[in-house]
């Protein structure tokens, strides 16, 4: 062991003592309670698995309060890449205060003008509905993008298919969405999100099952399960632009572009602490909640 370590130059952990090196407190927490430890919650000790699949990532962007000096010199002198979790920190802080902001400014606005007090609440479930979309939207083509990285072999395959797929679906969705109407979405549109969460719990299935099968097949396979999936989707844009944009359109689009940016960002943090799995039910999540919107609206109406 002694002579590999040398060889690779690598700097023995555990067990401490070695050469006059002491350990470290939480891999040897880490290797004697089979890699359960308490670290303050920012070290990752789980396992990197197909549907989280960080091992190069141990460092939760979410908490750093265990972390001190002594142990972020010792990570980044290993190697270990506590700088990208500190950027990703900053950026989710600055695009989610940012986003807050931009959402509630228009309210302050139209109190300050004195707008009736009957149009707010319409632009409020109109600007938590656009939220919504735009958030969840963004969390599940990121979840599949890296879900179909494994699947498709390549990143750049997964991201043309993926984005491909789900474009062409949600174009020829908002097309025919005049077909469904705002009434046929308040009253359907609990499906889309029902429809989603189970493509996600079948999507592994279906992927070890195909996964030996040439390049062009599992391409088809893709763009077959994903396609339908961007028809639902499309829907519901242009719909909630018929039922709550009246004068408000300018403003939609942006809350819609805004919480898509945060969860790009929120995306990435979530799948290396919770997974694929979970963020793409968040997205789900979303979409029952912009149905909500639309059904409440209907219901005041």
């Amino acid at each position: 062991l002694d002579l590999i370590v040398n060889q690779r130059g690598f700097s023995p952990v555990h067990p401490p003592g070695r050469d006059g090196f002491s350990g470290f407190p939480f891999v040897t927490q880490l290797v004697g309670r089979g890699g359960e430890t308490s670290t303050g919650g920012w070290f990752g000790s789980r396992a990197p698995t197909d549907d989280s699949p960080y091992f190069f990532q141990v460092v939760s962007p979410f908490a750093f309060e265990g972390l001190d000096p002594a142990q972020a010199i010792w990570l980044q002198d290993r190697g270990v890449n506590l700088q990208s979790s500190v950027t990703l920190r900053q950026t989710m802080v600055v695009v989610t205060c940012l986003a807050i902001v931009l959402f509630f400014a228009p309210f302050v606005s139209r109190a300050l003008v004195g707008s009736t007090k009957r149009s707010l609440p319409v632009h409020w479930r109109g600007s938590l509905y656009f939220a919504a979309i735009g958030a969840g939207f963004m969390l599940i083509e990121n979840v599949l993008i890296q879900r179909f990285v494994l699947y498709l072999g390549h990143p750049s395959y997964a991201t043309t298919v993926i984005l491909a797929s789900l474009l062409l679906g949600m174009g020829v969705g908002s097309l025919n969405s005049g077909r469904l109407g705002v009434r046929g979405l308040a009253r359907l549109g609990i499906a889309v999100p029902l429809l989603l969460a189970a493509l996600l719990l079948l999507l592994p299935g279906l992927m070890s099952s195909t996964l030996g099968w040439k390049l062009a097949a599992r391409i088809a396979v893709s763009v077959a399960s994903l396609t339908p999936l961007g028809l639902c989707l499309g829907v519901f844009f242009p719909l909630g632009m018929m039922r709550f944009a009246d004068g408000s359109r300018p403003w939609f689009w942006a809350i819609n572009g805004v919480f898509g940016v945060v969860a790009s960002v929120m995306s990435l943090a979530l799948s290396m602490t919770i997974g694929f799995a979970m963020v793409g039910l968040l997205g789900a999540v979303c979409y029952a909640g912009a149905w909500l919107c639309v059904r409440g609206s209907e219901r005041a109406a």
